[in-house]
């Protein structure tokens, strides 16, 4: 599993919540799984079948009394899998740079884009570009993610 700096990715995501419009005043949960556990909640969650690259609810639709301002408000799940294999395969990307922008994609997803459909898929993939341009401006994502000498 990748290991973050805990601190630049913390900054990061103040940054890309803020790129995205996301108001977020609890917290963001981000976790990084293997291909077995995101095929589980992907299926138990979303009711569809296979592996994804990311996974985001936004529980501040949901908010009423029982929430309060420490509760986490958006959660990330990411495939560490997918993003090694996307970042090994595209010329154009990284592991590093795929994470942070499954990151973005969640984000994005939790503040309601879609890419269910054609025209709304390049809507958020033009986002995607913009906010991983002002983020690539102020932050260098090898930095935030290392890898252990022996792999993942």
């Amino acid at each position: 599993m990748p290991t973050p700096k805990k601190k630049l990715l913390k900054a990061l995501l103040k940054k890309a919540s803020k790129f995205v419009g996301l108001d977020c005043n609890g917290s963001i949960s981000v976790s990084f799984v293997g291909p077995r556990v995101i095929t589980q909640i992907n299926q138990d969650f979303l009711n569809h079948e296979g592996i994804t690259d990311v996974i985001s609810f936004n529980y501040n639709e949901e908010k009423d009394e029982v929430f309060d301002e420490n509760d986490v408000e958006v959660e990330i799940i990411i495939c560490v899998d997918f993003a090694l294999n996307e970042g090994t395969e595209r010329e154009d990307s990284s592991y590093e740079y795929e994470l942070i922008l499954y990151i973005v994609h969640g984000m994005l997803h939790a503040v309601g884009e879609d890419d269910l459909d054609l025209e709304s898929r390049k809507i958020m993939r033009r986002r995607e570009k913009e906010v991983m341009s002002e983020l690539q401006k102020e932050f260098s994502f090898q930095d935030i993610f290392f890898l252990e000498k022996n792999g993942i």
